[in-house]
């Protein structure tokens, strides 16, 4: 079972979650190709054929491997798109930027493969936020939305006092990522873009293992610490059913025997969500 959250990647710092594509199910043959956005290259991988096109979001400093046991599965009746984020696989750094940077990098991405709305976007743990933020900065390209166990703005400013000091630079509230990305300023945009009533009545469907674990016990879905602590575990799940707000379609599905990488270990539920999600939104 894959656990713990996508801890910060930092000099001498193991990463908790795994990097590689054969932890997740192995990679596949690359149908991708890089692109030049801003002046720089992102690489995008997209398969199948339809409308909506889903995009696969993933997790801080993680890249597209981690999509490899849904891409070709939802790519069977759809189109589906996935890439690495700069600064992660196959795509060049940004240099240190927020999730509006992001946010910008998919869009000019999207933009320069020709690839237009309406998109379906599909968010696992941090790339939840950037969907969110997507959604908020461009609204008429967003079909609807899955978000696979990403952390509720909230959960951050929340959460920050219960973390144990020594075991700060390996979670989220890092200082730094190996991606870049300023995660505190992150979540503070998605608090001001991303409200309640803010999808409208564009399907959601939230994800989230059905017992959420600060730590690794046996058993431990996320948001991961090297320690547990009880406190980020009773905070996490009633923010997590807050989140549905965002949308008067929104749904929240509570998942079981799974980790962080519910696509890793549940992969049927993330590609039936999707389909759900798909289906609901070509009938509006």
């Amino acid at each position: 079972m894959h656990r713990g959250f996508e801890f910060a990647r930092r000099a001498g710092l193991p990463l908790v979650l795994c990097l590689v594509a054969t932890a997740c199910g192995g990679g596949g043959a690359s149908t991708g190709r890089s692109l030049e956005v801003g002046g720089r290259s992102l690489y995008l991988d997209c398969r199948g054929q339809g409308s909506p096109t889903i995009i696969l979001e993933t997790g801080l400093t993680a890249d597209r491997s981690f999509w490899s046991k849904v891409h070709d599965e939802l790519a069977k009746s759809a189109r589906v798109c996935a890439y690495d984020r700069a600064g992660n696989g196959k795509s060049d750094p940004a240099g240190p930027h927020t999730g509006a940077q992001s946010v910008a990098d998919l869009h000019g991405l999207l933009g320069a493969a020709d690839i237009k709305p309406p998109l379906v976007l599909v968010g696992w743990s941090i790339g939840g936020l950037i969907s969110r933020l997507y959604a908020g900065t461009f609204p008429d390209d967003v079909a609807g939305m899955v978000l696979i166990d990403s952390p509720p703005p909230a959960y951050f400013r929340q959460g920050d006092p219960l973390v144990p000091a020594d075991q700060r630079q390996r979670s989220m509230w890092a200082d730094e990522n190996g991606e870049q990305l300023d995660v505190p300023k992150t979540f503070l945009q998605v608090l001001r873009t991303s409200k309640p009533g803010s999808l409208g009545d564009r399907p959601l469907i939230v994800l989230t293992p059905a017992h959420p674990t600060s730590g690794e016990p046996p058993g431990g879905g996320s948001p991961g610490l090297p320690v547990h602590v009880s406190q980020l575990d009773e905070l996490y799940l009633p923010l997590q059913r807050e989140t549905v707000s965002l949308s008067r379609a929104g749904q929240i599905r509570l998942v079981a025997d799974t980790g962080h990488c519910i696509q890793c270990d549940q992969p049927a539920t993330v590609i039936g969500a999707v389909k759900e999600v798909i289906a609901a939104a070509t009938k509006r």
